[in-house]
């Protein structure tokens, strides 16, 4: 099944290293950290995120 894990570079809540750890252990895929953002990458980046789910479907 494809999955995307993606979060922002400066996400407090949840580190990208410890993400990164996470989606590699859990989920076998590599995290897609988003430069510029934080916690709320829908709302920051929408059009970087939606170009990940793009590259994920296509």
């Amino acid at each position: 099944m494809p999955t995307l894990i993606a979060s922002g570079d400066q996400d407090v809540f949840l580190p990208p290293a410890r993400l990164r750890s996470a989606a590699q252990q859990r989920c076998h895929v590599d995290a897609d950290i988003i430069p510029a953002a934080g916690h709320l990458v829908t709302d920051e980046h929408p059009d970087q995120l939606a170009a990940l789910v793009a590259r994920l479907v296509n």
